[in-house]
Formats: C-alpha cells, sequence, structure tokens
C-alpha cells in the first residue's frame, strides 16, 4: 500500500515529454580527473580538466572543435592531502569552464558533477578560526593579493596554463615553516580561489546569456521525498533511483529551488554576497524511453521565476536530446575519456622519477615477511 502512495506521488511529480530535439549552435563539456600516490611522507599527484567545445552546426553536425585542458602534477606533504588534491581538480574545472566561455561564444555549457557538492565548505569549520590563522601566517591583503594574481592568469589560455594554481604562488615561501594546525589556513585560501573562479564562471554565463547546467549520474539528495519517508516512517532511496526505477519515459521532474543561501560561505572578498544569492534549481530528467535518468542543477540569481526555470529545463532538454547518444551528453563523455588520467600515466612518472623504492615502506616489511 505504502509502495502505491509513492508511485501515485512519483506520478504527480514525473512530466511526460516527447522530446524534439534542437542543436544549440555551440555547446562545451568540462570534465576533470585527479589521481595520486602515497609514498612514505608526501604524495604525488596529478590533477587535470578538459573542456570540449563545438559550433558551426552545418548539416545538422558541427563542423569546428576546439579542447581546452589544464594540468598539474606536484608534491603535497600531510596533511589534508587527499582534500586538497580534489580542491585542486575542482579549481581547474572552473577556470576550464571560464575560459572556454572567455573566448567562444557558448550557448550551453555542460558540467559534470553537482555544483551544489562543488560549494560545500570543507573541513575547516569554524571558517572564523581558519581565518583568524591566515592573517597571523599570510597577513590580511593575501585575499586581495589573489584576486589579482587569479585575474591576470586569465588573461590568456597561456598564462592560465603556466600557474593553474594560484594559492601555490602565496604559500611558496621558504621563511614560513607550516604546523600541521597551519594547513587549516591553506586549505581556506585554496577553497577562497575555487568559490572565485566558480563565481567568475556563473557571473561570465549569465552575461554572456549561456544556458549552463551540472549533470550527475549518480547523487544521494533525497529533497523530493524526505518529508514522504517521515509521513509513511519509511526508507526512502534517493531521488534519483525512485525516478530510474518508477519512471521510464522521457521527460523530467517538476523542478525544485530552495529558498535559503548556501551555507557556511565566507564573509571574504564579497563571496558571501553573492553566494547569498544564488540559488540552484534541480531537475531529473531522462531524454529516451527506457534511458538513464540524470540529475540537473542549473543555477541563478534570485527572484527567478517558476515560468522561466521550467522553459529552462525544456529548452535544455531539446538540446540534450540531438548531442546525447545513449541518453547521455557526447561532450561530456568525450570530456571524461580525455581528462582521465590512467594509472599506467602516473606509473610511468614514478619510474621516471625514480620513486619506487621508496613507494610506501610496506616493501621493506613485505620482505621480512617472505
Amino acid at each position: 500500500m505504502r509502495e502505491k502512495y509513492l508511485e501515485s506521488v512519483v506520478k504527480e511529480l514525473w512530466i511526460n515529454m516527447d522530446i524534439k530535439d534542437k542543436m544549440p549552435k555551440s555547446v562545451a563539456g568540462v570534465d576533470g580527473s585527479n589521481v595520486r600516490v602515497d609514498f612514505q611522507g608526501f604524495t604525488l599527484y596529478g590533477v587535470d580538466a578538459v573542456a570540449t567545445f563545438y559550433d558551426d552546426v552545418k548539416d545538422l553536425k558541427y563542423s569546428n572543435s576546439k579542447v581546452y585542458a589544464l594540468a598539474d602534477l606536484d608534491v603535497l606533504i600531510p596533511p589534508r592531502a587527499r582534500e586538497r588534491i580534489d580542491l585542486y581538480r575542482e579549481i581547474l574545472e572552473a577556470k576550464t569552464a571560464l575560459l572556454t566561455v572567455l573566448e567562444n561564444d557558448v550557448e550551453l555549457l555542460l558540467m559534470d558533477g553537482s555544483l551544489k557538492s562543488v560549494l560545500i565548505t570543507p573541513s575547516i569549520e569554524p571558517i572564523v578560526v581558519a581565518m583568524d590563522k591566515v592573517s597571523k601566517i599570510f597577513g590580511d591583503h593575501v585575499y586581495l593579493e589573489l584576486y589579482n594574481l587569479l585575474s591576470k592568469s586569465l588573461r590568456s589560455y597561456d598564462k592560465l596554463r603556466d600557474q593553474p594554481i594560484i594559492t601555490k604562488l602565496l604559500i611558496t615561501d621558504e621563511s614560513k615553516v607550516l604546523t600541521e594546525d597551519d594547513y587549516l589556513a591553506v586549505v581556506l585560501l585554496e577553497y577562497i580561489e575555487k568559490l572565485e573562479s566558480y563565481r567568475r564562471l556563473l557571473l561570465k554565463c549569465f552575461e554572456k546569456d549561456t544556458l549552463l547546467a551540472f549533470i550527475s549520474k549518480t547523487g544521494r539528495s533525497q529533497a523530493y521525498f524526505a518529508d514522504l519517508g517521515k509521513k509513511l516512517r519509511k526508507y526512502i532511496p534517493a531521488d534519483i533511483t525512485v525516478f530510474q526505477n518508477l519512471t521510464s519515459s522521457p521527460g523530467y521532474s517538476k523542478p525544485r529551488m530552495e529558498d535559503r543561501p548556501i551555507k557556511g560561505m565566507p564573509n571574504i572578498l564579497s563571496l558571501r554576497e553573492f553566494y547569498d544569492k544564488l540559488r540552484i534549481a534541480v531537475t531529473y530528467i531522462r531524454l529516451e524511453e527506457g534511458g538513464p535518468v540524470l540529475k540537473l542543477e542549473i543555477p541563478y540569481i534570485i527572484n527567478v521565476d517558476a515560468s522561466t526555470i521550467e522553459g529552462d529545463t525544456i529548452r535544455l532538454l531539446s538540446y540534450l536530446k540531438g548531442i546525447s547518444p545513449q541518453g547521455y551528453p557526447y561532450v561530456l563523455m568525450e570530456a571524461h575519456e580525455l581528462s582521465r588520467i590512467s594509472k599506467d600515466t602516473i606509473n610511468r612518472i614514478i619510474y621516471s622519477l625514480d620513486l619506487i623504492p621508496q613507494r610506501t615502506g610496506r616493501e621493506v616489511l613485505e620482505g621480512w615477511l617472505m
């Protein structure tokens, strides 16, 4: 009986649609990758981001294409290495997307993943404590310095490739010996660089009327059915799982947008002021009968009305239908493949640096145990 009730709710939320495909005049897809290998006392990592861009439609095909790529290979010492590597990848994805929009007339920009997840504060709470450490170690002027260096790096593709992570220029000072607690300040600076990079991307898309969407094949959000689960006193799986299993037709779920701003934004470089105005509309879509359900996020500045969100969702479905073989955007599949850092690649780098004998220290232990 409860399952039937859930089905009836899903039926009310899911809008069936005969999607008519319409190719955007230009489209770009962005994805990134990272890999790391832990050694004794340090971590070797590689991160990259790739944007594939297509325009100039002729005979229902794009006749022009470009690829933009940013990458960084370096060593980090503990602590927080894994967390910082994720930050670097997200920074590169934002900058690669921004570069593509700056240099081209992009009608549709697709980014892999979730904007909500990207903007979540890393484990540096309370932020005021991290801000105090930044002031003591680097000085209050460091935020403006970061802002200006970021602006300079974005002046050309070559500059951006030379300096993909600006924060590194600010924290590389032999006169400063950082303790484990001091890395709280480093992570905050890297988080600020990420927030500023995404702010610039969002503002440029709003300015150029580029339709920006974040697309996920997975998700754990339960926003659609949380209240229903409480009412039924029963666990309901993630929204994407429910729509995948209880619908089969092409269409979309009625878009949802929270009225509240994203929590925990730092009051630095007016970032809190900007992100307090940002709202993210969420919907789930299917492009073909029996195909995969995808999570779709569309960012807006507050005061957007429901009809605008509905119109953008329908326009996106039409655009995506024509460029999504097997129900998933080709530009994102291509960006994913181009950005993927294989194990063979990182192993060749390790061998070239002659790091194998001291990889983890387990080699000695295993030798004793044999």
